[in-house]
């Protein structure tokens, strides 16, 4: 059987590399989004991030501001695949407690049970059931563990996804905004 300690390992592992590509997803979308906009001329090295692309997107030409649009407008908020794993580890997060809450409290009963005195009269047999009901209580502690360490490392992939996907989104929304008062300008 293999270590607890490789699993913690590869399961840092894992979430790392994960973060890594979360961070570089991210990075090309910001890079993408302010590939075209480049200002020629600063006035003022204290340009806030909102103005410097109000003046990016005012400096481009009219067709190119049109590419620009609708390749904004075009980005993808989310795969197919990121919905998947995030309904199958939700899914698989909610049945799993369940099923270990609805064993446990099983178990527990099935040992209120056995407390019962005239269940004792053959005490060899009463030892051999109770000691196997405990012996699946401890079983189920010790799998319950590498369950939540499973989904708790889950969960931190989760929460490195939605927190980039939420810095994502609102950078996407914030050159729609821009674009949206660009194009009411130029009208």
């Amino acid at each position: 059987m293999i270590a607890n300690w490789i699993y913690w390992v590869v399961g840092a592992i894992v979430i790392f590399l994960f973060f890594v590509y979360e961070l570089h997803k991210s990075s090309d979308n910001k890079k993408m989004l302010n590939k075209p906009l480049t200002i020629t001329s600063s006035k003022s090295p204290f340009y806030i991030t909102e103005h410097r692309l109000i003046l990016a997107y005012k400096e481009l030409s009219k067709a190119d501001f049109m590419l620009v649009k609708i390749g904004v407008r075009s980005l993808n908020e989310g795969s197919v695949f990121e919905k998947t794993i995030d309904a199958l580890a939700k899914l698989l997060f909610t049945t799993g407690i369940a099923l270990i809450a609805v064993i446990a409290a099983l178990l527990s009963s099935l040992l209120a049970v056995y407390e019962n005195d005239e269940l004792k009269v053959d005490l060899q047999r009463w030892v051999d059931d109770v000691s196997m009901i405990i012996s699946a209580f401890n079983t189920i502690i010790s799998q319950s563990g590498n369950f939540l360490t499973l989904v708790a490392g889950t969960t931190l992939c989760a929460i490195i996804h939605f927190g980039f996907a939420h810095e994502r989104a609102s950078l996407r929304k914030k050159h729609l905004v821009i674009i949206d008062e660009v194009e009411k300008e130029r009208s």
